[in-house]
Parts: structure tokens; sequence; C-alpha cells
């Protein structure tokens, strides 16, 4: 019995080893090294309203490149061009190209040619639940699972009743990420009538290449309902090193 409550006592310092020890080998990966990659993106809308998904067109590919200089993205020419009309008429349908722009902000693309400092935000207001051994492409890994506590400011706290948040991450031999999941699920109702329901659900899978942990696959989906309309959005980004690494 005495066995059984000192184990009950040593887990959460176990997983608090683990948090300390996955921030710890996070902050190796400064980030410093030249990288040249390729990027490509997909993204389709689809409502109860329309039935319909945007067209196959809404994807785009971007070259990225961050080194000494900062940050340089390019997109092709063609895929700038079909953007201009549609800026100009507001009330019209957005164009594929477009939509693909405006899912790759910079801070997205800081994210996916370096990793480790997202990962660790998400860490100071997490708690690890559970640790198990796993297998992730064929290889031995450990799963880690997450208990998150996303931050809301005052006017969201004001109409959010209910938010779970968790996370997982399958961590290699030494200790980093090779992929990661998140789910965050709200609940809350506005001007006391509208009630609204979300959920968002992302998967990542990283690659070591020099000082960075690189996001070579990133999808991300939301549900949202509320005021009688519902609405999905499915984003995907491929990462591919240019040149291709090793």
């Amino acid at each position: 019995m005495r066995l059984v409550t000192l184990l009950v006592l040593l887990a959460p310092v176990a997983h608090a080893d683990t948090r300390s020890d996955l921030i710890a080998t996070l902050r190796g990966f400064s980030g410093d090294a030249p990288l040249t990659a390729r990027v490509e993106v997909a993204v389709a809308d689809i409502s109860d309203e329309t039935a319909k998904s945007v067209p196959a067109d809404s994807t785009g590919t971007a070259l990225v490149s961050m080194g000494p200089d900062g940050l340089s993205i390019r997109w092709s020419r063609d895929q700038l061009g079909g953007t201009t009309e549609v800026a100009v008429a507001e009330d019209g349908p957005r164009s594929g190209s477009l939509r693909a722009i405006e899912s790759l902000s910079v801070s997205r693309l800081t994210g996916y040619l370096n990793a480790a400092p997202d990962i660790m935000r998400v860490l100071e207001d997490a708690v690890v639940t559970g640790e198990q051994e796993a297998t992730w492409g064929g290889r031995p890994v450990r799963l880690v699972t997450l208990k998150v506590t996303p931050k809301l400011d005052e006017k969201s706290r004001k109409y959010v009743k209910d938010l779970e948040a968790g996370a997982k991450l399958w961590l290699d031999s030494d200790g980093v990420p090779v992929a990661a999941e998140r789910r965050v699920h709200v609940r809350g109702r506005a001007m006391l009538v509208i009630s609204f329901e979300s959920t968002e659900t992302e998967s990542y899978e990283f690659s070591r290449v020099a000082d960075r942990l690189v996001v070579t696959q990133h999808t991300k989906e939301t549900r949202g309902s509320g005021a009688g309309e519902s609405t999905q959005r499915k984003a995907t980004a491929r990462l591919m090193l240019d040149p291709p690494a090793g």
C-alpha cells in the first residue's frame, strides 16, 4: 500500500521533469541556420448553406528563405495577378490564389521554419498528463499527452462557457518532437440568445534541419456552428527543402 502511495506522489514529479526536459531540448533549436524551402498550401471551405467547397484551384506555392537578412517570401506572378480583381470587388468571390496567400501569414511561416518557440509557448501553460511507448513511421517513440490552457482575453471570457484543450507530442530517442496534435473545443453564448460551438484540430510533422525544427506537414481543420449556420474549413501545408536535405 505504501508503494502505491509513493508512486502516486512521484507521478507529478516525473511529468514535471518530462516537461522541463522537453523545454530544454527545444531551446537547443536556435533557428539561425539559413534555410530555403518550397511551401505548398491548399484551402477548402464548406458551409451548410451552399454545400459546396471552394474550387480545387484554391492552392498556392511559395518559395521562402530565412537567413541573416530576415525572411523572404516569393509568390509567382500568376498567383499574384489572380488576386487583383478580387481585391477591387469587396463583395466578389475570393480566388483560390488569394485564399492560399492569406492562409500563409508571416507568423505561420516563421513557425514552419522553426517550430521550437511555438511548442515552448504551448508548454508554458500545459500540464503533462501521461506518457507511453508508441511507434511513429515504423520507429519507436515516446507519446506525451498534455492538458493545455489557452489564454483568453477579457472579452472572450465573457462569452466562452466551456473550453477543452489538449495536445499530443511524439518524441524520438533524443526527446525531439517528430509529430504533434492539438485539439480545442469551445462552447459559448453571445448576446444572451446566440449560442455557438467550434472545434479546431491540428496535426504536425517535424524534421530536424541543422539548428531548426522544421514543420514538414501541417493540417488544420475547423468546424463551427452558431446563429443557425455551420462552417467547415480545412487547410494543409507541405514544406519541401530546396535543395532537399541529405
